[in-house]
């Protein structure tokens, strides 16, 4: 099977994505944890904050595996597809 240029770099962002979303969550949120946790941000507020970062970190990843896979399988790519890729 042979894969389009548009396929192929859907791939590469998404694993560099990956690698980036990765680093994010090992290197950065601790740090960041600290430092909220140093200023005094209430635990719920903290929790939800933490949290949210740690998806949007993933979840842009995952959007563009998915378009990636749509394409891969010369299946129509989503709206939201082509909002994140192009």
């Amino acid at each position: 099977m042979r894969w389009s240029v548009h396929t192929v770099l859907l791939f590469a962002s998404a694993l560099s994505m990956l690698f980036g979303a990765v680093g994010y969550a090992l290197v950065i949120m601790p740090g960041l944890h600290g430092d909220l946790v140093e200023i005094g941000v209430r635990p719920t507020v903290l929790g939800g904050t933490v949290l949210h970062l740690y998806f949007a970190g993933i979840a842009a990843a995952l959007v563009v595996i998915a378009g990636g896979l749509r394409t891969s399988r010369a299946l129509p790519r989503t709206r939201l597809d082509r909002a994140v890729a192009d």
